[in-house]
């Protein structure tokens, strides 16, 4: 992306986490209450430290594990038959070709689900939802299960809704490794102060911003990829551009 896009994705990501303000205070003392399995927000301190010592009574934490793990059982069993797929429009829903074109996409999907991380995260998603009220999940490419899933802490996703009140901006800072880095876009499209280090440091790690937002200014009908519906964006934070 341009320097200027990339200069505005940190300046609108910036506005969302100031927004959201006392919000990560909250959240941190629910992990240190109740979620101390969870990083904290504000607090981050040394990996591996002792998290346990506000946790007087743990009976919030079990109960939470114990309602997440009842909802997984009741919405998402592997064992179970849990979800079908049909089409929205119920005149054609019965028509025999469609039903077994259905019945085919359900297979792929059920074997997507097995052979994926998916029931791992979706348990995770749970919890959170339990512990915070929102669960994000992201969903991208793997050479080997055509997809894997991953649940992100709803402290690092900084959403937005539109006028009907549903989240389509997303902003969510993480960190990578220039090793990750090279692996995920490959070195043409590395940060320059990256593609100096990446033979010596390839395990240091940068911070990342990725943002999910619907296009504006897009052309319709246009199909290169800036004229996308939808806009997802990487930005190395000390670059102009990623």
């Amino acid at each position: 992306i341009m320097a200027a896009d990339a200069k505005d994705i940190k300046d609108k990501y910036n506005q969302l986490k100031t927004e959201r303000g006392t919000l990560d205070a909250h959240y941190d003392e629910i992990i240190d209450f109740i979620m101390p399995f969870r990083q904290s927000i504000l607090s981050q301190g040394p990996v591996g430290r002792k998290k346990m010592d506000k946790v007087l009574d743990s009976t919030p934490t079990h109960s939470l594990i114990l309602s997440a793990a009842g909802i997984y059982g009741m919405l998402t069993n592997p064992a179970m038959d849990w979800f079908n797929i049909t089409t929205e429009n119920d005149e054609i829903a019965d028509v025999d070709e469609v039903k077994y074109w259905c019945h085919d996409l359900k297979k792929r999907y059920i074997n997507l689900f097995n052979k994926s991380n998916f029931y791992s995260q979706i348990h995770e998603v749970f919890i959170d939802i339990m512990g915070f009220g929102m669960g994000p999940m992201y969903v991208m490419e793997h050479p080997r299960t055509l997809c894997y899933f991953q649940s992100v802490s709803p402290g690092e996703t900084y959403i937005s809704a539109n006028r009907y009140g549903e989240v389509d901006t997303v902003y969510r800072p993480f960190k990578l490794t220039a090793r990750q880095m090279l692996q995920w876009w490959g070195m043409d499209n590395m940060p320059d102060k990256v593609k100096g280090t990446i033979e010596k440091k390839p395990f240091e790690m940068y911070d990342i911003i990725h943002a999910l937002y619907p296009r504006n200014d897009r052309k319709e009908g246009a199909l290169d990829k800036k004229n996308k519906l939808w806009a997802s964006c990487y930005v190395e934070t000390s670059e102009t551009k990623l």
